[in-house]
């Protein structure tokens, strides 16, 4: 489900991520083994955070404002 939100942020991660590696500072205190994956886990987490924060509740809305109002007794007898 939250395909769409990893196909959103997945290129912000990288770039922010592998930009950061070049830091010294965090280049040392992150293994080169170990760089790949977290991008990955951040990349997931980050499109899950995305899907379950805006995307579903931006679907409510929507789906929300879209309904059809219930006509009100007095709209039903003036349009039969």
């Amino acid at each position: 489900e939250i395909s769409y939100s990893l196909y959103l942020v997945h290129a912000f991660v990288l770039s922010v991520l592998y930009n950061a590696f070049k830091i010294p500072r965090i280049a040392a205190f992150v293994p080169a083994a170990y760089r790949d994956w977290l991008v990955i886990i951040v990349a997931l987490a980050a499109a899950s955070a995305l899907y379950h924060l805006v995307e579903k509740p931006a679907r409510k809305l929507i789906r929300d404002t879209n309904a059809d109002p219930k006509p009100s007794s007095r709209q039903a007898r003036a349009f039969p």
